[in-house]
């Protein structure tokens, strides 16, 4: 049986890369686990975020290795190390010195669920004060919560918060990712939330070269029109097309 056509693409573009970057330096880049997104696999990341960044960076001639580190780390590699970026990460004004913001790669969505049936819908987030609030465990939605002096239960999965605002441990849950089949209920979204971008970062004495071949294969980031059929492979092309939409609204 012959492969689908989604992964002779992705394969066609990996191969035609080993060929166009002999004279480039390998990029090592890390990055945190960030489910669905991106998620550990045997040869270092997988998910639809690390197959879109090896099909658009192949394409344009790169030679990619995708390894999983703690967030944390992440900085301090691109920071440190020679020929070592760090993909989906936020932008953080203090470290911009410190490493090279080379593209925003996605936006970050993030939507206050309610278990259905609830309060009405938020007008802002001055109404979630005094209500039992979950969020996932991301810098943006901390962030965003903290500026507001809303008290908060950061959840490292979204499926657990969703699961936890079904059993009415939580009256309020924020995500960045929508909820699944499995679960629990379907919640309602009660709030849209600012919605703010994901990062490729790499070291500041990355080759302008290289640096130029990035921002050109990311100019639309990882939600490029290109793309799509890599987010079919991983059956979320609603959320491909949804989130596609948003950030093109939010870059008018």
């Amino acid at each position: 049986m012959s492969p689908p056509p989604a992964f002779r693409r992705l394969a066609a573009a990996l191969a035609g890369a080993a060929c166009l970057a002999q004279a480039q330096p390998l990029l090592t880049v890390v990055a945190d686990a960030h489910p669905p997104y991106l998620t550990p696999a045997r040869d270092g990341l997988g998910g639809p975020y690390a197959d879109a960044f090896r099909y658009l960076t192949a394409k344009a001639g790169l030679e990619v290795a995708l390894k999983g580190v703690p967030a944390k780390r992440a900085y301090f590699l691109a920071a440190a190390e020679k020929n070592t970026c760090a993909l989906d990460v936020n932008f953080d004004q203090g470290k911009a010195e410190t490493v090279s913001y080379v593209a925003a790669i996605s936006p970050v969505v993030l939507q206050a669920y309610v278990a259905r049936g609830n309060a009405a819908p938020f007008k802002n987030l001055r109404d979630m004060q005094g209500m039992t609030l979950g969020t996932v465990d991301i810098a943006e939605a901390r962030d965003l919560l903290s500026s507001a002096q809303l008290s908060y239960i950061p959840i490292a999965k979204p499926a657990l918060g969703f699961k936890m605002l079904a059993a009415k441990r939580l009256e309020v849950f924020v995500s960045d990712t929508p909820p699944a089949p499995e679960d629990g209920p379907p919640p309602r979204k009660a709030l849209a939330l600012t919605p703010a971008e994901r990062w490729l970062i790499c070291h500041p004495d990355t080759p302008p070269a290289i640096l130029a071949k990035l921002r050109q294969a990311l100019r639309a980031g990882l939600f490029a029109k290109e793309t799509a059929f890599i987010w079919d492979k991983y059956r979320l092309h609603g959320l491909f097309l949804e989130t596609q939409a948003v950030w093109e609204r939010s870059r008018q």
